[in-house]
């Protein structure tokens, strides 16, 4: 091998235009490791009944000071004006759990017509959030979720249905699932000598962060931005990992404002949302 003649060095470095390689869609469906986030209410507008328990229709209320409130197994209904396509459903605010309470949904696709299932039954972990998701969406009128086997006063404070919205991207780093990250703001009190007296907790929540990297331009702004522009008011619910950690789903709230920003590579961005959820 013979060294390149500084004439040579110089035409090697040039840059020569090339052929990309075709660049995939970047549409859904999506593998089960990239996040979920149910932030459209389908249900909104519906007629609620229940057979057993108080103020069923509080479930579509933002406001989960308010809850549907029941001490034994029972169902409530939700049915809608019309028909629409849910692949997601979805309960927060809640003490199931606690209750022994396991809830599992079924839907009707015309007011007459029979129960069929959307997921199976499901307790979740800590009173946490659970999210029900399907692979494929399916027509619905009426969605039906049977709360069993519990003991003791229940509530749910929170029921959405709709199409999730599925993340272009995996967590390519670390992620730390809200539903581990509680928060608690303390009032302590302590002696003129040092000792302690007491503590009260002011404030409980679930407090974390998402961040993605190399989401497409294009994705972007059709998928992520309604999304932002709902969160600035409604609260959702965030799934990191349905494949691996199907139970670590929690209802929250974006606190700030929330801007992408250009990666250099490319036409892609990257994007950090703050989350707040109910504990």
């Amino acid at each position: 091998m013979s060294a390149l003649t500084p004439t040579q060095a110089l035409e090697l470095s040039v840059p020569s235009a090339i052929t990309p390689n075709a660049a995939s869609s970047g549409l859904p469906p999506f593998a089960l490791n990239h996040a979920r986030i149910l932030y459209d209410n389908l249900l909104t507008g519906s007629s609620v009944t229940s057979d057993t328990g108080l103020n069923p229709a509080f479930t579509l209320i933002p406001n989960t000071a308010q809850r549907w409130t029941f001490t034994e197994s029972g169902f409530i209904r939700y049915t809608l004006p019309a028909n629409v396509n849910i692949d997601t459903v979805c309960m927060g605010a809640n003490n199931l759990s606690s209750g022994n309470y396991t809830a599992t949904v079924y839907y009707k696709t015309s007011v007459g017509g029979s129960l069929q299932l959307f997921s199976f039954g499901s307790t979740p972990d800590n009173n946490n959030s659970i999210m029900f998701h399907r692979s494929d969406s399916v027509s619905v009128r009426v969605i039906e979720i049977y709360t069993t086997a519990g003991s003791g006063a229940g509530f749910i404070g929170s029921v959405y249905a709709g199409i999730a919205l599925q993340m272009q991207r995996p967590f390519f780093a670390g992620h730390t699932p809200a539903v581990l990250a509680r928060q608690a703001d303390y009032y302590s009190s302590m002696s003129e000598s040092g000792n302690f007296i007491g503590v009260e907790v002011r404030r409980r929540a679930l407090e974390s962060s998402a961040a993605w990297s190399n989401l497409t331009d294009s994705w972007y702004r059709q998928y992520f931005v309604p999304f932002l522009a709902s969160a600035e008011l409604l609260p959702f619910y965030f799934a990191w990992n349905l494949l691996e950690h199907p139970k670590d789903v929690v209802y929250c709230k974006n606190i700030t404002n929330v801007s992408p920003s250009y990666t250099g590579q490319r036409d892609l961005m990257s994007v950090d949302i703050p989350l707040v959820g109910i504990a």
